[in-house]
């Protein structure tokens, strides 16, 4: 969805006003560049998109993520670690310590939240006395890759 809106940004709200300022340039007219204002506002949309689309894309290659529950509040602070961090690389860690801040906060209960099932079913496992029965219930906890066919 946000590559979708991402996208959008740039065909329907950054490159048609880019093309009216280059005709007007071209023909001798005065360019108008409010047009530009907007276009450089969504165009700033587009860049804090990008690292929680990129982790969003490569999240169904990481079967611990929908592990979390409520995996709804995985998805939101990977957005908003993604965005901080892409706010931090732009203007700098001056100018961006509340939203390292957060950032910061993100990860740590991204961890705590991805790391909560593995945890759980390791101390359920080993509560138990037989060792092939922990094994057992840490490996079935885990999201499971299918089988390739060979």
């Amino acid at each position: 969805m946000l590559g979708t809106i991402m996208a959008a940004n740039v065909w329907v709200r950054i490159l048609p006003p880019q093309y009216r300022m280059l005709q007007a340039a071209r023909q001798g007219r005065e360019v108008d560049y409010a047009l530009g204002m907007d276009a450089k506002i969504r165009s700033t949309h587009n860049t804090y998109f990008t690292f929680p689309v990129i982790l969003l894309m490569l999240s169904p290659h990481i079967p611990i993520i929908y592990a979390a529950q409520p995996a709804w509040i995985t998805v939101g602070l990977v957005g908003v670690l993604g965005a901080g961090s892409r706010h931090l690389m732009l203007v700098g860690w001056q100018r961006a310590k509340a939203i390292t801040v957060a950032a910061s906060a993100a990860l740590l209960a991204l961890v705590y939240l991805t790391a909560q099932p593995i945890l759980s079913s390791r101390s359920a496992a080993s509560s138990s006395n037989d060792a092939g029965s922990a094994i057992r219930s840490s490996r079935s906890s885990r999201v499971s890759w299918p089988r390739r066919l060979t």
